[in-house]
């Protein structure tokens, strides 16, 4: 489904255009609003190690607001085997950016979102954050890019800092590889 970035009237928080899963082994708790105080309206599909693989539901992410992040399209399209669809949330709601993943394929992380934002990290030769480091968090996001908490894997090349949180784009909601072939 192609993310539109549609915001509710009255809404502050700026418009996002990405996906991407949780990662919740007790099932991410769905929010009215982004707080932790808010009233829970529903809970997500929990992450699950499956055979050889672990898969949580896929989301798409509208806003994000102090942290949180406003989802809707719920999915639980992920799944290696042939267990039956899990039920998932319906309609939009708030949860914890630290229970959500993204993949980037990027070798930048910048201190702004935009091309000329000044660059905090940097791989080394053709690597992306999604094969070179983890995400640990997903912090705010706007258009097609995610401010996220991350660490480079070790032995992994790069200049800048080797873990900490910088805004990357080229967001990518796959779970288990890549969504293109060929670094930009």
């Amino acid at each position: 489904m192609a993310i539109t970035g549609h915001r509710p009237a009255g809404a502050t928080g700026e418009a996002c255009r990405i996906s991407g899963w949780a990662v919740d082994r007790a099932g991410l708790a769905v929010r009215e609003a982004p707080s932790a105080t808010a009233r829970r309206i529903g809970r997500l599909p929990p992450f699950v190690t499956d055979a050889e693989d672990e898969y949580g539901p896929s989301l798409d992410i509208l806003e994000a607001r102090g942290g949180w992040l406003r989802i809707a399209e719920v999915r639980d399209d992920h799944r290696p085997s042939d267990r039956p669809a899990r039920p998932v949330f319906a309609g939009t709601g708030w949860v914890d950016g630290r229970g959500v993943r993204v993949a980037s394929q990027s070798a930048t992380g910048r201190a702004a979102p935009r091309p000329d934002g000044p660059a905090l990290v940097t791989l080394a030769g053709d690597e992306w954050l999604a094969g070179a480091g983890t995400v640990r968090a997903v912090t705010d996001c706007r258009g097609g890019w995610a401010r996220v908490r991350y660490r480079l894997l070790p032995g992994t090349r790069a200049a800048g800092p080797r873990s900490g949180e910088a805004w990357f784009t080229r967001i990518c909601a796959s779970q288990r590889t890549t969504c293109e072939t060929t670094p930009p």
